[in-house]
């Protein structure tokens, strides 16, 4: 198995988590706008929709999708740079690493 920060991949798992709540809310607002999918109730919980309830349901909706698509952004740079620092910090160890197995041989010594 892999090891070191390739192998982990750039975002962690409650960013992963995150990018598919991101998803979900992506599809329902785009069932809703594009497909014209409106809600009438939802009977699990008795709650019956008006035209201003399923415009404020819209707007709630809209505003989580927001709010977690800035989240999002927000870890997965963040989480990106360390990767990325993660990364270059391996390679120059594999480079000091390869650098020392033949640092003894010179031309000198041929």
């Amino acid at each position: 198995m892999a090891e070191g920060p390739e192998a982990t991949g750039p975002i962690s798992e409650p960013t992963r988590k995150e990018r598919r709540f991101l998803l979900g809310t992506s599809i329902v607002l785009l069932a809703i706008v594009l497909g014209g999918v409106q809600p009438t109730e939802i009977s699990a919980l008795g709650i019956n929709f008006t035209p201003t309830n399923i415009l404020a349901l819209r707007f709630l909706l809209f505003a989580v999708h927001s709010f977690v698509l800035v989240a999002f952004l927000i870890a997965a740079l963040a989480e990106r740079r360390s990767w990325n620092l993660r990364v270059a910090e391996a390679f120059r160890t594999r480079e000091a690493r390869i650098n020392s197995c033949f640092s003894h041989l010179t031309l000198g010594n041929y």
